[in-house]
């Protein structure tokens, strides 16, 4: 289960921008130093195969992480253009935490359904 639930609309064919910040319970910044993120869009929860976007705060790229528990997350257009509208069926995202030194804690702080949807301007 995770922290939040949060649906997506992403446009095909464009970078998408989602600027988030984990907070606790007295509403202060969670310190994210210990962790790394990664997140993953697929077709459905547990699809094999490669994953239809992947990002991280790593090597890949897409996850900036900051301190003061900021998380930028950008999927670039070379990676939404793998998202293709299909007539009302959505897919399937998360973003996790994996503490550094225990990957045991790993968190699922959110994750929801991506709806693809088409640009008008091409």
């Amino acid at each position: 289960m995770a922290v939040f639930v949060h649906d997506l609309v992403i446009r095909t064919n464009a970078g998408f921008e989602f600027p988030m910040t984990w907070i606790d319970k007295a509403k202060q910044p969670k310190p994210l130093s210990s962790y790394n993120a990664k997140m993953q869009i697929r077709e459905y929860q547990g699809a094999p195969g490669d994953p239809l976007v992947s990002i991280d705060d790593g090597e890949t790229g897409g996850i900036t992480l900051a301190e003061a528990g900021d998380i930028d997350v950008f999927i670039p257009k070379s990676q939404t253009a793998h998202l293709q509208p299909f007539h009302g069926k959505t897919l399937e995202y998360d973003l996790v935490l994996i503490h550094k030194s225990d990957p045991e804690k790993t968190l699922v702080l959110v994750e929801g359904e991506v709806r693809p949807e088409p640009g008008v301007t091409t």
